[in-house]
């Protein structure tokens, strides 16, 4: 009787987590952004300065030897970017960082499709830090994120690979889920039919 409960609910955890769909999840590397715009999508994602400027491609590579953007009014200020998610989000990461040269406060902020800010992340690099740091924020309705840094020259921080869920809808079970939760139909199926033939008899 025991061997039957225990198989019982090792069937239903595995149904269970079988019918839970995954996101998949796309990241956009830049590697094909080559020339210098006011906007620059890709997947269903369109990135824009969030202020003066356009995006640069010719600021040569990030700190870790990547295509990465920057938006900048080409004289003076550097703005952050702004990432609008065709289908929305519930997970959006992004690395952010730069060379040397002067202390910044990264941010990446998320907002619903009426502008309210819904969810807020944030790093400190000091003058001496040469990389890039990965950002992230988990929150239901992301219609639109903004992504950059507060320093001396603005907001003057290489973005690269940037990474949402796509969405907050059920996702479509992948191939191995499926597998997954047919497994668990039928471990629960087996336990009801031994069970029936143990009370028949």
């Amino acid at each position: 009787m025991n061997t039957m409960k225990i198989l019982a609910a090792g069937a239903l955890a595995a149904a269970g987590l079988a019918a839970t769909s995954a996101q998949a999840s796309t990241t956009i590397d830049f590697e094909s952004f080559t020339a210098n715009a006011a906007s620059f999508s890709q997947d269903g994602v369109t990135f824009t300065p969030d202020g003066p400027g356009i995006l640069h491609a010719d600021f040569g590579t990030t700190p870790n030897g990547t295509r990465g953007i920057l938006a900048f009014d080409g004289v003076a200020i550097f703005a952050p970017i702004r990432a609008d998610i065709g289908g929305g989000a519930s997970f959006v990461s992004v690395d952010i960082g730069d060379f040397d040269g002067d202390d910044d406060t990264l941010f990446l902020r998320a907002y619903d499709s009426l502008d309210n800010l819904i969810g807020s992340t944030s790093l400190f690099i000091d003058l001496n830090f040469t990389g890039m740091k990965t950002l992230s924020l988990s929150v239901a309705g992301i219609d639109h994120v903004v992504f950059g840094g507060v320093g001396i020259e603005g907001s003057s921080v290489y973005g690269d690979n940037f990474t949402w869920d796509g969405g907050t809808g059920g996702g479509v079970p992948e191939p191995a889920s499926w597998a997954l939760m047919l497994l668990g139909f039928g471990g629960l199926g087996a336990v009801l039919r031994s069970r029936r033939t143990a009370l028949a008899a």
